[in-house]
């Protein structure tokens, strides 16, 4: 009879099988769609409308696109053979060094600087460092006060610079940033697939992700929370190889600064903690060890991200409230907006907010009430609803530069942009575009792929980036919808394209060598 240990151990191994089919199932069928979905159709964002944010529709050239992807599927068959002869720390260190200077030419030749939101933050973070809280005491911190997780960590970083009125220098920190969740995302990628050529497809592919490096003038949350969070998976997944306690500590604390800084990244937390709960039942040891990463992974991801508004209410002596309710978001995503349908209105969040006497409870239950009445609309008429989401996901995840673009044309600037920034915001704004276009569609086949080859080889960390992709698809197909917050997950599918067209050439090379003994 076995013992309670080894049965433990297959059912956790059998737990593991199920969760692993499960989630590479749903992110193959969601790939799929985005992968038709881009073929056919590319979403434009532009200027053309008065809110200063408008998408288009386009219908695609679908055997241009094919040939592309034929093309693309050529260059990288070809390029394996020369890659052998590279060693991997090569390539990372030439990524590093490549999205270091072309980040930084970018930032120096786009002058952006800091508008709406991201001014907003900024402003209060540089007035909190000279000493005036005044920026904090202020409406948009009473709606929004998940912000100042941010609104803190810039402050720490005007600080150290000795940063005022000119912050190119965070921009260039965001590049920085950047680099750093490229080498954890290629680190990541060889211990997950221990296949050196899918680390090297990796970083060529990386390389070309110009939505990512363009965005690094945006002064907000997302890149620096995004690299926090990619060094915790890291640290999460050398805990889960080595069985380190510092290793989880590590990712624990990593992935409650990164929630601090943009709290989408709870989905990271999320995703991480389903990966434990379905892996625990190991040995005695094992169980310990990862029933306890969950509960300070837990309490640092809930728990920090209160810090920082308890920080500054106790500096500037003052109560910020709860702020806008997140069911409030949830009623604006299932509803329609002058932008998308989706997008942000002000109806469902400040409006309601305020129409309710700021008190959260009673604008929770308004946006209850619409909630509701959204889920009826769409029972009683499913090709409404059909639309509705079509539309919100096109908008989202098929706009090909995420906003990396529209970012830096509506905002202010410090100087004349320079050459590269006039060219790429202005005669060559499109055919920029239609490299992304096409980049895009080739990374979103890629991830499919990467889905159905998890699939049948069962791979856990495989599946654990797979596991986030599927929580920001099915967090922003019922909240807020905005192209921009797509772009961290894309830059995910980067690498899980590099493992499945990797995998997909060695089947290749395989049939190919059958074929020579068989006519042999």
């Amino acid at each position: 009879m076995d013992r309670p240990i080894e049965k433990a151990e297959k059912a956790s191994c059998l737990m593991k099988r199920a969760a692993v089919s499960v989630i590479c199932v749903l992110a193959f069928v969601v790939m799929l769609y985005f992968s038709v979905q881009s073929l056919i159709v590319t979403c434009d964002m532009n200027l053309d409308n008065g809110m200063r944010e408008n998408i288009d529709y386009r219908f695609d050239n679908v055997i241009w696109n094919l040939a592309a992807a034929a093309a693309g599927l050529v260059f990288f068959y070809f390029i394996r053979r020369p890659l052998q002869r590279v060693p991997a720390f090569w390539l990372e260190l030439g990524l590093c060094v490549y999205v270091l200077v072309f980040g930084t030419v970018w930032v120096l030749s786009a002058q952006s600087a800091p508008t709406f939101d991201s001014f907003t933050v900024t402003d209060a973070a540089a007035r909190a460092a000279a000493g005036d809280l005044s920026g904090i005491d202020s409406d948009y911190f009473r709606y929004y006060p998940f912000q100042l997780g941010y609104v803190l960590f810039s402050e720490g970083l005007i600080r150290l610079l000795g940063l005022s009125g000119n912050f190119l220098a965070l921009e260039v920190l965001n590049v920085v940033f950047l680099a750093a969740a490229y080498m954890a995302i290629l680190k990541c990628a060889a211990l997950v697939s221990g296949n050196e050529e899918m680390v090297k497809l990796s970083a060529v592919l990386l390389a070309g992700c110009l939505p990512a490096v363009l965005f690094c003038t945006f002064l907000y949350g997302n890149i620096p929370g995004f690299a926090f969070a990619m060094l915790s998976v890291l640290a999460f997944l050398l805990f889960f190889k080595k069985n380190r306690w510092y290793h989880g500590v590590l990712s624990a604390v990593l992935l409650g600064i990164s929630v601090c800084i943009k709290l989408n990244n709870l989905i990271f937390f999320v995703a991480m903690a389903i990966v434990t709960v379905v892996n625990l039942f190991r040995t005695k040891r094992e169980l310990l060890l990862r029933a306890g990463y969950l509960i300070l992974a837990a309490a640092m991801a809930v728990g920090l991200k209160s810090l920082p508004i308890a920080v500054y209410e106790s500096r500037a002596g003052i109560s910020l409230g709860d702020g806008i309710p997140m069911v409030s978001w949830l009623a604006m995503g299932l509803s329609e907006s002058p932008i998308e349908d989706g997008w942000y209105s002000e109806d469902y969040t400040v409006g309601n907010f305020n129409e309710n006497g700021r008190d959260p409870d009673a604008a929770a239950g308004d946006s209850l009430a619409t909630i509701r009445e959204r889920l009826s609309t769409f029972l009683q008429d499913p090709a409404y609803a059909i639309e509705f989401f079509f539309c919100k996901t096109a908008s989202q995840w098929n706009e090909p530069s995420y906003q990396s673009l529209w970012t830096n044309e509506v905002r202010d600037h410090y100087a004349q942009p320079g050459a590269l920034a006039e060219f790429v915001l202005g005669k060559g704004e499109y055919a920029v575009k239609g490299y992304m276009d096409l980049y895009q569609q080739f990374v979103f086949a890629g991830t499919a792929l990467a889905a159905f080859f998890c699939f049948r080889r069962k791979e856990l960390g495989v599946s654990l980036f797979l596991l986030v992709l599927l929580g920001g698809f099915a967090y922003h197909l019922l909240f807020e919808a905005k192209s921009q917050y797509a772009m961290t997950y894309f830059v995910l599918m980067v690498p899980l394209a590099a493992y499945g067209f990797s995998l997909m050439m060695e089947k290749t090379d395989i049939w190919l060598s059958r074929r020579k003994e068989k006519k042999a």
